[in-house]
C-alpha cells in the first residue's frame, strides 16, 4: 500500500472514495497504454493506472500550486455535479510525491466498459448498442441546450456499467460547436461500426432527429445535421447506409434540378409583397419564361404572404427555396438575426397564415443543386444555409468553397443587393452590370438582388434572367406602384421603417 500523502477533495456524488480504498488500488494498479485505437484513449500525457475495478487518471499536464490544484479540483468538482453525466462516484483527489513542489491533480472512476470495445460490440444485441448511442445523442445534447457546452462525442469517451447504464468518461468539456462534431460522428459510426446496417442505421437517424427536437425544438438543426453528416466521407460499400441515417434524420436531400428550359428565371427575397411579384410574373409571362428558383423569404417585412406563396404553388416550373424569414415564421422561431421591425412582421405573418401555408414554407428546401449550380438562400460556406451574408468580407471564401467542391455558380439571396462575386483572370471580383458573361468566370457568387424589397437605393421589383445555353446573366430592375401595399401595410399597423423602405430602397 503506497504511503505518498493523499487528499481526497470530493465526489460527485455524495461519497468520496474512502483513503483506504484509493491506498489499495495505487498499489494494486498496473500503467495502461493510452493512445487510439487502444483499450484506453486518450491524450498521451494523462497517464492510466488500472485494475479490474477502478480507473486511475493521474493529471500531470497541470502543474499548479498546492492552494490552486485544490481550487482547480473543486471547480471541476461543482461542473461536473451539474453537468451529471459522470459516473456519481467519481472522485477527484492530490496525490503528493517526496521532493516535488507540486502534487499530482487525479481521479478515480469504477471502471466502465467503452461503447468503442469491440468485446462490448459482440456481445451486446444490436438493438442494445444502438439504444445506447440513442443515449448518447441525448446526454450530447441535453449538455449543449443546457449550457451551450459539448462533451468530446466519440465511442471511446462514453462508457456503460454492469446495469448498462451510460456514463461520460472524459474529463474534459468544451465550448458547443453548433453539431459540427455531432455530425461528424454521425458519420463515423457508419464508418466504423460494422455491425451498423442500414436498418439500424435508419434507426439511429429517427433517435437523433428525436433528441435535436426535444433539446433545441427547430427541425433547421435536424436538416442542418442531416446534411452535414451526408457529406462526410465514407467507403463506398457504406454509403447506402450513411443514406439511410440521413434518412432517418431528415427528408431526403432535394432532387437535383433539371431544366427543361433554355431561360430561368432567380427570384430572391420577394417579402410578402404581392405587388411587386405580380409584375415579375407578368414580365416572364411576355418573355414566354415558366422555370425559375425562388432563393427564399417569401414572406416577412410585406402584408400579402399568403397571396405570395399562393402565386408560387400556381407555378410548378419555379422551385423555392427557404429563407430564414420562412423559417422563422414556419416555426415561431424569432429569438435571433431580427431587427425590432423584422420580428413585428415576423410574429404578425404567422398569425396570418393557415396551418397548411405554414407548412408549406416549413418544408421548402433548404438548398438545390443543379446543373453545374447551387442554390441556398445565404451563403454556401454556412452549415444552415440560410443565415450568413455573401458581401465583401466573405466573397473569397465562399468562392474558394464552390472551387474546392468543383461548382462554378451559386445563385442566393438574403442581401437584397443585386450583385456577382466572381472568381476571374484577374482573380476575385465584383459585378452589378446589368449584363454579364459567366462563362468568362471560374467561379461566380450570383444574387438577382429583391422582388419585394431591394436595398439598392433604387426603387422596383427586381430579378434575373439567365441564358443556360450563352451563359449569359441579365439583371433586371422592373417599375411597378407599391402604393398599394404601402396603403395595406398601415391599415395594418406596420413598422414606418419597412413602409419607407419601399420608396427609398434602402
Amino acid at each position: 500500500m503506497t504511503t505518498a500523502p493523499i487528499e481526497i477533495l470530493g465526489a460527485i456524488g455524495s461519497e468520496p472514495i474512502a483513503e483506504s480504498t484509493l491506498r489499495t488500488l495505487l498499489t494494486e494498479a498496473w500503467p495502461a497504454t493510452n493512445r487510439h485505437g487502444e483499450a484506453f484513449t486518450g491524450r498521451p500525457h494523462t497517464r492510466l493506472l488500472v485494475t479490474p475495478s477502478h480507473i486511475i487518471k493521474l493529471r500531470s499536464e497541470y502543474a499548479l500550486p498546492v492552494g490552486d490544484a485544490r481550487r482547480f479540483i473543486q471547480q471541476m468538482l461543482t461542473r461536473e455535479r451539474e453537468l451529471a453525466v459522470h459516473h456519481p462516484d467519481k472522485s477527484w483527489f492530490l496525490l503528493f510525491s517526496e521532493g516535488e513542489e507540486t502534487p499530482i491533480i487525479a481521479n478515480v472512476t469504477p471502471r466502465l466498459r467503452p461503447l468503442h470495445d469491440n468485446a462490448l460490440l459482440a456481445e451486446l444485441p444490436p438493438g442494445q448498442y444502438c439504444d445506447q448511442i440513442c443515449a448518447m445523442f441525448d446526454v450530447y445534447l441535453r449538455v449543449a441546450a443546457e449550457r451551450d457546452l459539448g462533451l468530446d462525442i466519440s465511442l471511446s469517451n462514453f462508457g456503460i456499467d454492469a446495469e448498462q447504464r451510460l456514463y461520460y468518461l472524459d474529463d474534459d468539456i468544451y465550448g458547443f460547436d453548433q453539431f459540427t462534431s455531432l455530425s461528424c460522428f454521425a458519420a463515423t459510426l457508419v464508418r466504423q461500426v460494422a455491425t451498423i446496417d442500414a436498418e439500424r442505421a435508419r434507426c439511429l437517424g429517427s433517435c437523433l432527429r428525436a433528441a435535436l427536437l426535444r433539446w433545441f425544438d427547430d427541425p433547421l438543426w435536424v436538416g442542418v445535421v442531416a446534411e452535414a453528416a451526408a457529406s462526410q466521407f465514407v467507403a463506398e460499400s457504406r454509403r447506402p447506409v450513411l443514406e439511410a441515417l440521413r434518412a432517418g434524420l431528415a427528408h431526403a436531400a432535394p432532387a437535383p434540378v433539371h431544366s427543361h428550359s433554355r431561360r430561368i428565371a432567380l427570384l430572391a427575397d420577394i417579402h410578402a409583397n404581392a405587388a411587386a411579384l405580380r409584375r415579375v410574373l407578368a414580365f416572364l409571362d411576355e418573355q414566354g419564361i415558366d422555370e425559375g428558383v425562388v432563393l427564399g423569404d417569401v414572406v416577412g417585412y410585406g402584408p400579402e404572404p399568403a397571396e405570395c406563396i399562393a402565386l408560387l404553388q400556381a407555378r410548378p416550373g419555379f422551385k423555392v427555396l427557404r429563407g430564414n424569414h420562412d423559417h422563422a415564421v414556419a416555426g415561431g422561431h424569432f429569438a435571433l438575426g431580427f431587427s425590432e421591425a423584422g420580428r413585428w412582421a415576423a410574429e404578425w405573418t404567422r398569425e396570418r397564415l393557415s396551418e397548411a401555408e405554414l407548412a408549406w414554407l416549413g418544408e421548402l428546401p433548404l438548398y438545390l443543386n443543379g446543373d453545374g449550380w447551387l442554390a441556398v438562400h445565404g451563403s454556401p460556406t454556412d452549415k444552415t444555409f440560410l443565415n450568413a451574408y455573401v458581401y465583401q468580407m466573405t466573397a473569397e471564401e465562399n468562392l474558394a468553397h464552390l472551387a474546392e467542391r468543383g461548382i462554378p455558380w451559386c445563385f442566393h439571396g438574403h442581401t437584397h443587393l443585386a450583385r456577382v462575386w466572381y472568381q476571374g483572370r484577374l482573380g476575385e471580383q465584383s459585378s452589378v452590370a446589368p449584363e454579364q458573361a459567366l462563362g468568362e468566370y471560374s467561379q461566380a457568387l450570383i444574387c438577382p438582388g429583391s422582388v419585394g424589397q431591394p436595398r439598392s437605393g433604387k426603387p422596383g421589383a427586381e430579378l434575373a434572367l439567365l441564358d443556360l445555353e450563352t451563359k449569359q446573366l441579365s439583371l433586371l430592375r422592373l417599375d411597378y406602384d407599391p402604393s398599394p401595399v404601402q396603403e395595406k401595410m398601415r391599415q395594418w399597423g406596420f413598422p414606418t421603417t419597412l413602409i419607407e423602405r419601399l420608396d427609398s430602397a434602402r
